[in-house]
């Protein structure tokens, strides 16, 4: 009898292994990959994507070095219709976001987040918005100028970011830093989350962002090398997932992004966080939600494809 329970312990455990399931540390997510497609060559430095649900397009854009533009496609990335943006320049487009307006009530708008800055050098970084209406009137149009731009500042000091999202239900957005420390020998620093209240900023007069908590992505993550790339909300607002070289850490809104609760200052594994181990590929730059289970991951580079995982934490699958 004894024997008999070791072997079956034994094969549970082999089983665990096989499923990513280790006792004690249940697997985070069982994603899938639904679907992939190579991201045309126009794209082959993509940074951010975002998903219209109700037209079912695809928005993305470029980064440093490429011009100001976003780039409209299909789910499966076709149809490819390029909408040039007036009057700004591309200084290092990073992400973009769907959400509320803001100061417009309820109306939704495009945000593309010109944040980028590995030199940690600049002092002009801006939100780029534009009427979600007048970019879904775009169908044979081939330019438009955002109708303002939001010039930022940090409280404490230049950073370098490359993750933005605005919160589904209040006008709140939020930006993820991105940095080192050091010249020649270059040091990770945890990564700070900052807030913007849409609902107090007006076209060419700087906002000063709000510090919300920090982020040692590299711990939760479980890897030193996956450095945060993107970000976006679940539709529901109870998840913030948080793309990376390696994976995505989702992290729980406990009520830090309405300002109902404080940001943690620890995080437990299978309780306010979650790790999703994506299929890996060259660098992985941008991520969107396209319904409530299912993200597109998009890479920069060129023969790169677009990937579609299916996959919701487990405090959110049915019981």
């Amino acid at each position: 009898m004894a024997r008999f329970r070791f072997f079956m312990m034994f094969l549970l455990f082999v089983f665990s292994v096989i499923c990513g399931v280790v006792w004690g540390n249940p697997q985070d997510c069982d994603y899938r990959a639904m679907s992939s497609w190579s991201i045309p060559s126009e794209l082959k430095e993509t940074s951010g994507v975002a998903y219209d649900q109700e037209r079912t397009w695809l928005y993305q854009v470029n980064d440093s070095g490429n011009e100001a533009a976003i780039w409209k496609t299909d789910i499966q990335g076709n149809k490819l219709h390029k909408i040039s943006l007036e009057g700004i320049k591309n200084i290092d487009f990073e992400d973009v976001s769907i959400g509320n307006c803001g100061v417009l009530g309820d109306d939704k708008c495009f945000f593309v987040a010109d944040i980028g800055d590995n030199r940690q050098s600049r002092r002009d970084e801006k939100i780029h918005t534009i009427h979600i209406f007048d970019l879904k009137s775009m169908s044979t149009a081939s330019s438009i100028r955002p109708m303002s731009s939001i010039s930022l500042l940090y409280p404490d000091r230049i950073h370098n970011a490359e993750s933005f999202a605005v919160y589904p239900h209040r006008p709140h957005a939020f930006l993820l830093t991105k940095d080192y420390e050091g010249i020649f020998f270059k040091t990770i620093t945890p990564a700070k989350l900052f807030r913007i209240d849409l609902n107090l900023v007006s076209s060419g007069k700087p906002k000063m962002l709000t510090e919300v908590g920090t982020l040692d992505i590299g711990t939760l993550a479980g890897s030193d090398s996956a450095l945060p790339t993107a970000m976006e909300f679940s539709p529901d607002g109870e998840w913030l997932y948080i793309l990376t070289y390696k994976n995505v850490v989702v992290i729980k809104n406990t009520g830090w992004a309405t300002l109902a609760a404080p940001f943690p200052v620890t995080w437990e594994r299978g309780k306010n966080f979650f790790v999703i181990a994506i299929e890996e590929q060259k660098q992985m730059e941008a991520l969107a939600f396209i319904s409530h289970d299912q993200f597109v991951v998009t890479s920069e580079g060129r023969n790169e494809r677009a990937v579609i995982y299916n996959c919701r934490p487990p405090a959110l699958r049915p019981q």
